[in-house]
């Protein structure tokens, strides 16, 4: 299963970056953060297909999922 992943600004080095992970099976939002390396604390905006999601939401085959920093933060 591949799911894209639209990088916004949660770093420098990764501000518009696109990455293309690879799972075995569908998984939940969460667990691509934490491979990121991303604390859900740190997560203002994601968006699955364009559409609001939350990290328990199941990431399905082809997936773009968007990733936008909480202004809190930083």
């Amino acid at each position: 299963m591949k799911v894209q992943v639209k990088l916004f600004a949660t770093s420098r080095e990764d501000m518009g970056r696109v990455k293309e992970l690879e799972y075995t099976e569908e998984i939940p939002v969460a667990r691509v953060l934490n491979d990121l390396s991303i604390s859900e604390s740190d997560v203002g905006i994601l968006l699955v297909n364009g559409i609001h999601r939350g990290t328990d939401y199941r990431l399905h085959d082809h997936d773009a999922l968007a990733i936008t920093p909480s202004l809190l933060h930083h």
